[in-house]
């Protein structure tokens, strides 16, 4: 109810993944937000491996259910990790007071929010 009344109103809705984010979580108000972000190496699945595996009777990679894999398939937005949430959440909501939220705006957000977290996880990371 909460969720569905936040996102109908003109507010910003930030979603943060950390590790684990499963079952009804990532079913509802988990992947709703106007921007998802999750933490590097982060576990996110609606279902557990094993039964996954047991109902559609195939092997599932052990990366499946890891933010980095999930990420290059278009589940999120960023990766950013914790010591970086602050600065992130901050140009987030700067940015947001700036521009009213429309989608272009959110569009144009996303590919910010992408390239800065993307030029910081290569500088801790690489």
């Amino acid at each position: 109810m909460f969720v569905a009344h936040f996102n109908i109103s003109t507010l910003f809705y930030v979603s943060i993944l950390t590790s684990p984010t499963t079952g009804g979580v990532t079913a509802s108000f988990g992947m709703l937000g106007d921007i998802i972000i999750a933490e590097p190496n982060a576990y996110i699945a609606f279902a557990g491996k094993r039964v996954i595996e047991q109902t559609l009777n195939k092997t599932v990679p052990d990366v499946s259910q890891v933010s980095e894999y999930l990420f290059h398939k278009g589940l999120f937005d960023p990766i950013v990790p914790r010591n970086l949430l602050k600065v992130v959440l901050s140009e987030l909501f700067q940015l947001h007071a700036f521009f009213p939220l429309n989608q272009k705006i959110l569009g144009m957000l996303q590919k910010i929010i992408f390239v800065v977290c993307t030029i910081c996880y290569e500088e801790l990371y690489l």
